[in-house]
């Protein structure tokens, strides 16, 4: 856990877990920064699909001598960006910890539609911490 600012909690995290994912598109290590007002998820997120599709299209089709299983591998670690999204945390319900495991709705401002958010802490003491930061106002 670390303090950015007096009114702001930031915390590592690891989005999605081996069976379910992030709804909001992150994946793999990230934070979390939780202010007052809001909730900051920060790390990689994935392209959004039809751009996945194309290049698995150019690597599979226009490129001869590309494997299914190599190209698959190419898609999953190229298409991955650096992002952010800040939630109002005013949205976000039906928080569940399950060990280091989080799981919470909240409203994607980019859709604004309800997205189910999916993280682990780095311990079973952060992940508390964290519910209980995102539970109380």
């Amino acid at each position: 856990m670390e303090n950015t600012q007096s009114d702001q909690i930031e915390y590592p995290v690891s989005f999605g877990t081996a069976f379910s994912i992030d709804g909001f598109g992150f994946v793999g290590k990230g934070k979390i920064q939780i202010a007052d007002d809001k909730v900051i998820l920060l790390g990689k997120t994935r392209w959004p699909f039809i751009a996945q599709l194309a290049i698995f299209i150019v690597l599979t089709v226009v490129i001869p001598g590309i494997g299914f299983f190599i190209a698959l591998i190419v898609v999953s670690l190229v298409c991955v960006s650096d992002g952010t999204l800040t939630i109002d945390k005013s949205t976000i319900s039906s928080v569940k910890r399950t060990g280091r495991k989080i799981v919470f709705k909240g409203k994607d401002p980019k859709s604004n539609g309800n997205k189910q958010g999916v993280f682990q802490s780095v311990s079973e003491e952060q992940a508390a911490a964290i519910e209980s930061n995102l539970v109380n106002p």
